[in-house]
């Protein structure tokens, strides 16, 4: 890949300032398709306001819907669905009963897309535990309810 000329060239940021600035790994494009709007906005919060050594943070969920422009509702599922993603990790502090939340690193490496819960995983998975099983019908049985249900019919109707 050719390296870009920045336009102001003389403002490049570094890491040597004295407030260094938040990074991300630039391998979360290969999986960002697959998260939700606010996924994304909590993610890249959540790196920007995190500490540079920990990756932590512990702001409050007023400040954080206030300032990403969400409803708690949204916060808190989307929370959920970057903890199962294995990209974030959350605690509640005991004493001041604050959240901690801290960026992890991806749980991916070079070529391992695979292991990425997929936001379709993570829908399945609800539902799952939502859905009643229907008893498995054989074709026979199937046409004999058709037939059935098709003289039911005749008769309300009373069709010859």
């Amino acid at each position: 890949m050719r390296r870009l000329d920045p336009p102001e060239p003389g403002k490049v940021r570094s890491m040597q300032e004295t407030r260094p600035f938040a990074w991300f790994d630039k391998r979360v494009e290969w999986f960002w398709d697959d998260m939700t709007q606010h996924e994304l906005l909590l993610y890249f919060y959540l790196v920007t306001v995190g500490d540079m050594q920990t990756g932590c943070s512990c702001h409050s969920s007023r400040e954080i819907t206030r300032v990403l422009k969400i409803g708690p509702s949204s916060l808190i599922k989307a929370r959920k669905r970057l903890v199962k993603r294995r990209v974030i990790a959350v605690s509640k502090d005991e004493l001041s009963n604050r959240t901690i939340y801290q960026v992890l690193p991806l749980p991916i490496l070079e070529n391992d897309r695979i292991d990425i819960p997929r936001l379709v995983d993570l829908d399945a998975e609800k539902k799952a535990k939502s859905k009643k099983k229907k008893p498995i019908v054989s074709a026979d049985d199937q046409q004999e309810n058709n037939r059935r249900q098709l003289l039911k019919l005749q008769e309300l109707l009373d069709i010859d």
